[in-house]
């Protein structure tokens, strides 16, 4: 897996990704088409409720899989 830069690709609305702001790692999403770099909601304890946002975005990455059996 590599990083995605917010520049050539953005993830679609409301999934779960690894986001990079330059200083931090979160798993954040994108509410809204207007959410392009900035204040994507942070998850936190899996539920991915809105806890916060983060700082403006640079990266984003898919979540691996759910190994086998784990689900």
């Amino acid at each position: 897996m590599e990083w995605i830069s917010i520049e050539s690709w953005l993830p679609p609305f409301h999934k779960k990704v690894l986001c990079w702001d330059t200083q931090r790692i979160y798993i954040a999403y994108r509410r809204s088409e207007e959410e392009y770099n900035e204040h994507w909601c942070i998850c936190e304890e899996a539920c991915c409720s809105c806890n916060g946002c983060t700082g403006p975005i640079t990266h984003w990455m898919k979540l691996p899989e759910v190994p086998n059996g784990m689900d």
